[in-house]
């Protein structure tokens, strides 16, 4: 007799294999690493208020709002953040980081939103202590769907 969580579980975990193996594929090709670069840009563009935001949180809300309402492990954040044409030896991105560091760009994201938000650029609901990005506990972070729909028009609609 299978377990229903146990057999959730391992969807779950193929679910994340599929994602972890499609973003190391995607770091390969040079001409991937150029439309990540101008689509990075984009979505750095919702943040007039806080220039200074780095490449990692903007790469982390785009992972986000890519699965808006699905929980996104800090793994999976961590190697979308990894396999980006920033990645240097001995930055925040080498072999050795910790996926702790997702954790800070999300502050820092969070922080981003609620700047934005205060200024009335984004949605209401980022200016909320969150910023629209729920915590998972034990699993990642997630972006309600509407949220998402509604970030991913503002930054489509600015192109």
């Amino acid at each position: 007799m299978a377990c229903t969580i146990c057999d959730d579980l391992r969807r779950q975990l193929a679910e994340a294999r599929e994602e972890l193996q499609a973003w190391r594929a995607h770091g390969q090709s040079e001409e991937r690493h150029a439309a990540l670069a101008g689509r990075v840009r984009a979505w750095r563009g919702l943040f007039t208020l806080t220039p200074k935001l780095g490449h990692g949180p903007a790469i982390v809300l785009m992972a986000l709002v890519d699965r808006g309402g699905r929980v996104v492990s800090r793994g999976t954040l961590f190697e979308a953040t990894r396999v980006t044409p920033w990645r240097r030896q001995g930055d925040f991105n080498s072999e050795d980081s910790s996926e702790r560091v997702i954790c800070v760009h999300v502050s820092r994201l969070r922080g981003a939103l609620r700047i934005e938000a205060a200024a009335g650029r984004l949605p209401e609901v980022c200016a909320s202590r969150g910023a629209g990005i729920e915590s998972a506990y034990g699993g990642g972070y997630v972006i309600p769907k509407g949220l998402a729909a509604e970030l991913s028009a503002l930054v489509e609609g600015e192109q």
